[in-house]
């Protein structure tokens, strides 16, 4: 029985027609076990008659029925429909049977995806499942199902060209900069640069269909680049475009973005939007990986939660969109706007999307200004355009709108910083504006103590340290105003400048200390905090100095701080237990180079944390079958080990028993 929700089925549909690579299909909450002709229930573009073949009823009888029908989505893979275009596409569910991912078969390979390229993507593979606590070991293949749809669908423009070749008619070579092709792989964005002899047939696709639609509309304050057949390959070869480009959002601009709004305007509510459905899973991303090249991750995390939360009830209005709209993707020519690259474009986005994209990518990153620069040209552009006079015609709340833009472009952009190596430098002019853009334009309700405790730890993620003394806050209860850390001193300058940089701190004073440096914080909301950055610490008459004891972001456990010596134990004890194996012997070498200190912390650690009865520490070594199953059933419960930073542990451990 594959479960899913009808809301769905429209976005999955308009996904996979155009020859697209996946869609994400989430939160069911109707089940659909019969055969179903779904063209009353949805509302299909171009009025569709859509067939769901589950049961294998309706795959025995006569073809001629199913004739009848644009579209059959067939989960029996049982029938062969002549005149018909067919895809298969593979089907990944959950341990409950609902459907999570649909994708194009042989596109999407897990362990591939993860692993195939470098090291930093087999940890991030191993650090998403132990951080979901083996969840996704629970996904697996249900199987797959083909896609019919009549070939020449009436109406449907994004079927025409279906096995063809195009390419940008030839011209100079005055523009030289790669192409970039936009595309989903596991509701992941990515975006693909090639030579311009680099193109496949298929990715080329993607970009030349929009470009064609776009065409047949006819707007005329644009000029579109010719595409023409191609007949043996589909190299692209972008030319004829105009040298001269606009340091500003021109009249021209100007003139393109009123007359889009004015042709294709449309009201909805924005929570019934694939826009609102792509925004919710770019969070749910960026929640999922916590990746440590973002800067105030608890900052932005709650904030893009708090806006959505604001925003998904609203009436919305939208229009045709570029996109990508900026001084390198766009020229002035013949008092026309002249657009080469659709890799972006879309058919539908909120309106004022194209110029708020264009003032933040020439001001952020060609003239190095700040939001409060930024302030000032949106409203200085909005005269000097003449898109003041479209704002007054259609009644247009600027701010409303400028939140919706930040919305869709913050959540997008830093799911896309999760799975970088790094960071640029561009990617952090744009969060230092997005933070100060959303501390004036969001309601901050949170705590904000509790706030910069989560961002200094996981700011302090990517550096060796220790919380001292400080009980392990869970997130909407309690707060803290003390913290100390033990981090070593080169790094402490650093920890400084993060907290300084702050969206919640409005002052830092800084005070040296024998063993470090205290950092008093005064606040957005006058409350008060201290930091207190130290280079060592004594407990028991056992010193902890950072680069040689003490366990990256490690807590005060029950009473215990833990040394850097218990996390190879842990990992291999969990390790053995999840894979159902003896503990290996290599282990015991490991063991007795421990000092009596570790040994003795690493025993009650283990005791009180997996509830054993180590009487020493030897006696890891002998656990036998029901103390293994204790650790194992302890883990599926989700209270597994912490996993944030073990870098080189996680690294070691196999794959198949991670």
């Amino acid at each position: 029985m594959i479960k899913f929700r009808n809301s769905d089925i429209n976005l999955w549909l308009s996904t996979i027609l155009p020859a697209k690579k996946i869609v994400h299909v989430s939160d069911p909450a109707v089940i659909l076990t019969n055969d179903e002709a779904i063209r009353d229930t949805l509302p299909i573009n171009d009025g569709l008659k859509v067939l769901l073949l589950m049961s294998g009823k309706e795959a025995e009888h006569d073809t001629d029925v199913q004739s009848s029908y644009d579209v059959v989505i067939d989960f029996t893979c049982r029938i062969k429909l002549n005149d018909f275009s067919r895809t298969t596409l593979s089907i990944l569910c959950d341990e409950n049977e609902c459907i999570k991912w649909i994708f194009k078969k042989s596109t999407l390979n897990f362990s591939r995806l993860y692993q195939r390229n470098t090291r930093t993507d087999k940890f991030r593979f191993v650090k998403f499942k132990l951080l979901n606590f083996l969840k996704l070991d629970r996904l697996f293949i249900h199987g797959s199902c083909h896609v019919f749809w009549k070939n020449n669908l009436p109406g449907n423009p994004h079927l025409k060209h279906v096995g063809k070749s195009y390419a940008y008619s030839s011209g100079s070579h005055e523009y030289g900069a790669s192409p970039t092709v936009f595309y989903k792989i596991a509701s992941e964005d990515c975006f693909v640069n090639f030579s311009r002899n680099g193109y496949t047939k298929n990715l080329l696709h993607n970009q030349l269909l929009m470009a064609d639609v776009w065409r047949e509309e006819g707007f005329n304050s644009i000029i579109m680049p010719r595409i023409e057949k191609y007949s043996k390959t589909a190299n692209i070869s972008i030319g004829n475009h105009p040298v001269i480009v606009s340091d500003n959002f021109s009249i021209e601009h100007g003139r393109f973005v009123t007359e889009m709004i004015d042709k294709t305007i449309k009201q909805y509510k924005f929570n019934e939007t694939p826009m609102s459905l792509t925004v919710k899973h770019n969070i749910e991303l960026l929640l999922a990986y916590k990746s440590d090249n973002i800067p105030y991750f608890k900052y932005f995390s709650d904030s893009l939660i708090r806006l959505h939360e604001e925003l998904k009830q609203s009436r919305t209005l939208f229009s045709f969109c570029y996109g990508d709209l900026t001084p390198w993707t766009s020229g002035v020519a013949k008092d026309k706007l002249y657009l080469f690259n659709f890799s972006h474009s879309a058919s539908m986005n909120v309106i004022l999307f194209d110029f708020f994209h264009f003032v933040f990518q020439n001001e952020a990153l060609v003239k190095n200004q700040d939001w409060s620069s930024i302030k000032k040209i949106i409203d200085f552009e909005l005269k000097n355009s003449g898109l003041i006079d479209l704002v007054e015609k259609w009644a247009i709340d600027v701010e409303f709108y400028l939140k919706h833009y930040l919305l869709s472009t913050i959540s997008q952009n830093l799911g896309l910083i999760s799975f970088q190596s790094e960071i640029s430098e561009n990617q952090l002019k744009l969060i230092s504006i997005w933070k100060d853009a959303l501390a004036e334009l969001t309601i901050q309700t949170v705590d904000e103590r509790v706030a910069i405790y989560f961002d200094l730890n996981h700011f302090l993620s990517n550096y060796r340290h220790t919380f001292l003394h400080q009980d392990e806050i869970e997130e909407g209860a309690g707060t803290v105003e003390r913290v100390e850390v033990l981090i070593h001193a080169e790094n402490q300058s650093k920890t400084i400048h993060f907290l300084q940089n702050h969206p919640f701190v409005n002052k830092v004073d800084v005070i040296k200390k024998m063993n470090g440096t205290q950092v008093a914080l005064s606040l957005v909301n006058h409350n008060v905090m201290t930091i207190d950055l130290r280079t060592q610490f004594i407990e028991n008459g056992v010193k902890y100095i950072d680069p040689n004891l003490v366990l990256n972001s490690s807590k005060k456990t029950n009473g215990i701080l833990v040394p850097d010596s218990r996390i190879t134990v842990e990992c291999h004890l969990l390790t053995c237990a999840l894979a159902s194996r003896k503990i290996s012997e290599k282990i015991v070498d490991r063991l007795s180079s421990f000092s009596r200190a570790e040994k003795e912390i690493i025993q009650n650690y283990l005791n009180l944390k997996y509830d054993l009865s180590l009487s020493n520490f030897s006696d890891i070594l002998k656990l036998g079958d029901e103390d293994m199953k204790q650790l194992r059933e302890f883990t599926r419960k989700g209270d597994g080990f912490i996993v944030r930073n073990f870098r080189k542990i996680l690294y070691r451990l196999p794959l198949s028993h991670a």
